[in-house]
Order: structure tokens, then C-alpha cells, then sequence
């Protein structure tokens, strides 16, 4: 049952019943509870916090991201660390939380944040919007670049959209117009709709 009720969760939790996902995650982590599964246990903890960011909760998502972070630590998933890593910096930029997004994306750049590209290519772009909440624009367009210089043809465009609409944040800031309007038109270039 609790393949089924994480399921029912997230399936209401992007319909905007939040009551009832959190009462089906809640039903699940009771199955988890009488079968413990460390794999699903994370999966919990990460529809948690999806559930908390869908309902504008940040601090309720960041910890449910610390617990995934903690459980694929232990369990030296390095996958799931990366992802776990990227969720939580979300979450903290979402409270605003900009140094410290900082910092945990600068600690896991050792661990090169795993081995799929599209988590090191959110790596980047996390960096470089965590720079520009910060207000520190030279070292965003430092990062933003570093992100366009690992973007390919068939980088996921939404990604690539993000990094272009990043920098053109960063450029306007600067009083660079002309910089900003492009990277923007870029953006928009590449959004899908």
C-alpha cells in the first residue's frame, strides 16, 4: 500500500488538495513504519517536501530535504545526495535563505553533484540564482556562464531558458541593458510554452 498511497500523494498534491495528499503521505509513511525500506523512506521525505513547496511552506520543505539529504548520505547514494542537495537549495532560496544555499551548493561541488547532466547543469544555474538573490552580480554571471558553457544542443530547455533569464537578471542589475535584453530574448527564444 504505500507504493499506492505515495502515489495518491503526489497526484493530489499537484491537483491543490494538500489536506488530502498530506493524509495519504501520511498513510504511507505508516505502511513505511510496519516495513521499513531506507530507498522509499527518501522518496517519502521528497514528496514531502515537493507537498510543503507546492503549499508556499519553504521551511516545511527544507527540512523534509534535510532528511533526504541525511538518509542518502548514510546510505552514500551519491544520485540521490546531488538531487537531495539541489532540493534543499531550492527550498532555502524560496525563504531566502542566500548564503546558505550558497554554501551547501559550494559543498557538494567536490562531489561534482553526481553523474547526471541534468543535476550538475541545475547545480550552475542554482548557483548563479543564488548569487543573484544575494545581489552579488559579477559572481552570478561568473556561475550563469559556467552553466552556458556546459549546455549542449540537447540541453533540457528549460534549464538553459532559467540560465538566460538568470543572467539577464544579473545584467539589469549591472546597468547593462543591452546584455540584459538579450540574454531575456534568449530566454524567450528558448522557454517552451
Amino acid at each position: 500500500l504505500f507504493d499506492l498511497d505515495l502515489a495518491t500523494g503526489v497526484f493530489l498534491g499537484r491537483q491543490g488538495l494538500f489536506v488530502r495528499a498530506a493524509e495519504a503521505l501520511d498513510r504511507a509513511q505508516t505502511g513505511l513504519e510496519r516495513r521499513p525500506d531506507p530507498a522509499r523512506e527518501w522518496e517519502l521525505w521528497r514528496s514531502r517536501g515537493d507537498l510543503a513547496r507546492r503549499r508556499d511552506d519553504p521551511v516545511s520543505a527544507a527540512a523534509a530535504y534535510q532528511r533526504c539529504l541525511v538518509l542518502s548520505e548514510g546510505r552514500g547514494e551519491a544520485d540521490r545526495t546531488a538531487e537531495s542537495r539541489l532540493l534543499l537549495c531550492a527550498a532555502l532560496l524560496d525563504q531566502g535563505s542566500f548564503a546558505t544555499a550558497r554554501d551547501l551548493l559550494a559543498d557538494g561541488r567536490d562531489e561534482a553533484f553526481g553523474g547526471r547532466f541534468r543535476t550538475r547543469l541545475s547545480a550552475a544555474l542554482l548557483r548563479g540564482a543564488a548569487e543573484v538573490q544575494a545581489g552579488r552580480f559579477r559572481e552570478a554571471l561568473l556561475e550563469l556562464n559556467d552553466a552556458r558553457r556546459m549546455c549542449r544542443p540537447g540541453s533540457p530547455p528549460d534549464l538553459v531558458a532559467r540560465i538566460e533569464l538568470e543572467a539577464g537578471r544579473a545584467h539589469a542589475a549591472l546597468g547593462e541593458p543591452v546584455a540584459a535584453r538579450k540574454a531575456y530574448a534568449a530566454a524567450a527564444a528558448i522557454a517552451p510554452e
